[in-house]
């Protein structure tokens, strides 16, 4: 199962994904985890143009397509919906707990599975997701 949690700069998709991360775990689940600053860091390139968000999002799908973990969790902006449909996820979540953002163009998700509005919501997500997660396996 490949999980998208997608959103701006700063609006807690890692924190997030790090607390759904323990939870799976405890499922005896395996999980493999990317993180867009991670990928940029091991790549060197934090190119915002267009074509820059193509080959992140090309990025996930590689590592995505290449991974045997029942679980696999990519953590990014996923600015585009062309990277969010390319990378095919099973579940989208979207938080959007950032209103205003220095960082352009991201296109709001015509379609998601979860939408975070803020942080006290987080946790009933957190535990509706997992139980999504466990039935499907």
């Amino acid at each position: 199962m490949k999980i998208l949690i997608c959103g701006l700069p700063g609006s807690g998709k890692t924190t997030f994904a790090i607390k759904l991360i323990k939870k799976i775990k405890k499922l005896n689940k395996s999980v493999d985890y990317f993180n867009a600053d991670e990928i940029q860091a091991i790549n060197d390139d934090s190119d915002f143009s267009i074509e820059g968000r193509i080959r992140q999002g090309n990025r996930f799908l590689e590592l995505s397509s290449n991974s045997k973990a029942d679980i696999i969790i990519c953590d990014f902006i996923a600015p585009l919906e062309e990277t969010r449909n390319n990378l095919n996820p099973d579940i989208i979540i979207w938080i959007d707990t950032i209103k205003k953002s220095i960082y352009q163009n991201f296109e709001k998700p015509n379609e998601y599975d979860f939408r975070i509005r803020n942080f006290s919501n987080m946790c009933n997500k957190l535990q509706t997701i997992l139980t999504l997660i466990d039935r499907a396996s």
